[in-house]
């Protein structure tokens, strides 16, 4: 009986497995598709997934270009990796200034290439430097990434 739940439990388990699927562009949520044509305009796709882990739905896309982007459900933002290319300004313009004052002040000729919005705030990786920056939701620093 001991091995007949054993048995139950494991292929429920399997079943119950997070679950990606390749999905269309135009299955990405409406304002993940307005963020790219925005900031991405005119660059092509060339895979998008919709994406389910412990019950939370998030889509990723990858640009002809090399942009990985992840969207919520919703199709907001939650990062940005431009891939060792710079980030577009207008994306740079979204994040709490208080990040760019520190980039302006502490590494002058850095410049971004991913974002990542994290609880509580940003994970930042920059083009000259090897650790992420973490600042705080409203752009404080907190410390590198070691």
């Amino acid at each position: 009986m001991k091995r007949f739940i054993y048995l139950i439990a494991l292929i429920f388990a399997f079943t119950a497995c997070d679950d990606d699927k390749n999905i269309s562009e135009t299955a990405l949520p409406v304002a993940a598709r307005e963020f790219i044509a925005t900031h991405f305009q005119g660059i092509g796709f060339t895979h998008a997934e919709r994406d389910k882990s412990n019950g939370t739905i998030t889509f990723d896309a990858t640009l002809v270009n090399g942009v990985e982007l992840e969207f919520t459900e919703a199709g907001d933002w939650i990062s940005v990796d431009c891939n060792l290319t710079l980030m577009p300004e207008s994306i740079v313009e979204l994040i709490p200034v208080g990040i760019n004052s520190y980039l302006a002040e502490k590494h002058k000729d850095a410049k971004i290439i991913s974002i990542d919005k994290e609880r509580g705030g940003y994970d930042i990786e920059i083009n000259n430097y090897v650790n992420d920056l973490i600042f705080t939701a409203d752009g404080t620093f907190v410390r590198y990434d070691l």
